[in-house]
Parts: C-alpha cells; structure tokens; sequence
C-alpha cells in the first residue's frame, strides 16, 4: 500500500480543484472528438423525433384535456355579459393608467 501511494505522489494535489475538472473536460485525443460528435449527432436526432413525432402527439393530447375539461364548465350568460363590460372599461381605463389606477383596481376586485 505504501508503494502504491509513492508512485502517485508526484501526480496529487499538484492543482486546485477546478483547474484540475478544466483540464479532465477537454478533449484530448480523436477518439474521445469523435465520440463527442456522436453524442452531439444522437441529441440532434432525439430532438428532430420530438419536435417531428411527440410534440404533435402532446398537443393533440393537451388540446383534448382542455376541450374536456371545458365542456364541464358553464357559466351563466349574464354573468359573461357583465364579466365582459368590466374588461372592456379596464381596457378603457388602462389607457390612462397613470390616472386611474385606484378605479381599476376596485373593478379587478369585483371580477
């Protein structure tokens, strides 16, 4: 166990922590190139698969949650009518903000 720890005295504690992660990071040899190339090439593939096969798949299925989900829902038309006022006159007042801004505030309350 001795000799073990004399032949790799010369190669401890020669660098700080992080230059000695710099250094292991680098590429050194064409081999390990290649393989980073490779693993670049997968992670572009796995993302053509995604955007070209899942991503439409979610959105089919997130659009038919919500589609259900909304159907559970009603409200009555009276309170949509009033619900659509008090939004048409923040956005009035929205324009003059600066001036308005305690009136606005009392009709967000009340939505």
């Amino acid at each position: 166990m001795t000799t073990n720890k004399k032949i790799f005295q010369d190669f401890t504690n020669l660098y700080e922590l992080s230059k000695t992660l710099r250094f292991e990071l680098r590429p050194q040899t064409e081999q390990t190139k290649k393989m980073l190339k490779q693993v670049i090439k997968d992670d572009l593939e796995k993302d053509k698969l995604y955007h070209e096969i899942m991503k439409p798949l979610f959105d089919k299925l997130h659009n038919k949650f919500i589609q259900e989900s909304l159907r559970k829902v009603s409200f009555p038309i009276n309170i949509l009518i009033k619900l659509e006022e008090k939004l048409l006159e923040i956005g009035k007042l929205q324009k003059k903000r600066k001036e308005n801004e305690s009136k606005i505030g009392e009709l967000e309350k009340e939505i």
